[in-house]
């Protein structure tokens, strides 16, 4: 000790030094080392799934679409429920904006009855619809 310790009392100096940092010994050095590793690691792994998700989300729908006609009362979000009864209504509702045709040109900022939305033709909506199509095609031949 140097003769300012000495003068300190030895309670002051105790509480003065911080817990903590006495010197590790080299394992315990290593296995906090790997921790840190571990948490670092972990946290690259979950950042790549997310931005392999935002990839994918962002990528282009290529699927062939059928057209839907919007009636009175409809909302993207009622149609993305028919689209996908099980999915991520917000997921569909973000595609279906891409696909939205409205009828004026000049008022394209709100569905209106008789604006179009191109839907996925493999949806449950997309096969309602070609359905009710092969069914009025038939019902013309026949006349």
């Amino acid at each position: 000790m140097s003769n300012i310790d000495k003068n300190v009392p030895q309670k002051v100096l105790r509480i003065a030094g911080k817990p903590g940092n006495e010197r590790k010994k080299p394992h315990e050095q290593r296995v906090k080392g790997l921790k840190r590793l571990a948490a670092v690691g972990a946290v690259a792994l979950a950042s790549l799934g997310i931005a392999h998700e935002i990839k994918e989300a962002n990528a282009p729908d290529t699927r062939p679409r059928v057209s839907y006609t919007v009636k009175s009362g409809d909302t993207l979000w009622s149609i993305a429920e028919q689209v996908d009864p099980n999915g991520d209504n917000r997921v569909t509702v973000d595609d279906l904006e891409q696909h939205v045709k409205p009828l004026d040109e000049n008022n394209d900022q709100f569905l209106q009855p008789g604006d179009r939305v191109d839907v996925p033709a493999d949806s449950e909506l997309g096969q309602q619809i070609i359905a009710s199509q092969q069914g009025q095609h038939n019902l013309e031949n026949k006349g």
